[in-house]
């Protein structure tokens, strides 16, 4: 069992110090009492002004899809779908269903 732990814990320490190493990050681990130095030749550019301005604009025009979007959440079903069918379309879709095809769906969808 110890055998298990220690090899467990050799991998773990293997695989971080490639990460602690690394040069991607502005923030570098060092022997101070802050614990750290700051490297800011290591960041990376990031966003210009004119795509700021332009996230700003979009945002702006709607901002429940901006939130959405950047947010990384799922679309609730208020947010507009965009589809070009309207409700009577989906009324003559109804109407146009066979009865076998209504015996399906209610067998599916009844519940019990």
């Amino acid at each position: 069992m110890k055998h298990r732990i220690v090899a467990t814990l050799s991998l773990c320490g293997a695989l971080a110090v490639p990460a602690i190493a690394s040069a991607n990050n502005t923030w570098h681990a060092a022997n101070t009492e802050i614990g750290y130095t700051a490297a800011l030749d290591h960041a990376d550019g990031g966003k210009t002004r004119a795509q700021v301005i332009n996230e700003l604009a979009e945002a702006k025009a709607d901002s429940k899809q901006w939130f959405f979007t950047y947010r990384n959440l799922g679309k609730p079903g208020w947010v507009k779908q965009g589809t070009s069918r309207t409700r009577a379309d989906a009324l003559a879709e109804v109407e146009a269903m066979t009865p076998a095809e209504r015996d399906r769906l209610a067998a599916i969808y009844t519940p019990g």
